[in-house]
């Protein structure tokens, strides 16, 4: 995905998670998904923390492609309290350092 309003855009995207449309929130993580900025991860792990777990389940994807920092963030997510963000989380993180673990064994 493409970043979306440039750096500038990171903090209003951000703002946006917290917004009572559910809409919107999902807007601002497909967002956020597109930027490199550092700031990012962290915005997206601070969403984990939404009451809505469908919600929780998409900012976990989003976190697949931030490094060690997002990989941090779904481990965490293991302890939800929703069964379903806890089984996304586990088969993400598989997911992720599956294909690692068979690179070292090369």
């Amino acid at each position: 995905m493409r970043e979306v309003g440039g750096p500038a855009a990171v903090d209003p995207l951000g703002m946006a998670l917290a917004d009572p449309d559910p809409r919107v929130k999902r807007q601002a993580v497909e967002a956020l998904a597109g930027h490199d900025e550092p700031e990012v991860t962290g915005l997206l792990a601070q969403a984990l923390n939404d009451p809505n777990p469908g919600f929780r389940l998409e900012v976990l994807d989003a976190l697949t492609d931030r490094g060690e920092e997002g990989l941090g963030a779904i481990a965490r997510a293991l302890a939800d309290r929703d069964p379903r963000v806890k089984a996304r989380a586990r088969e993400l993180l598989e997911l992720t350092l599956e294909p690692q673990a068979n690179a070292e064994d090369d």
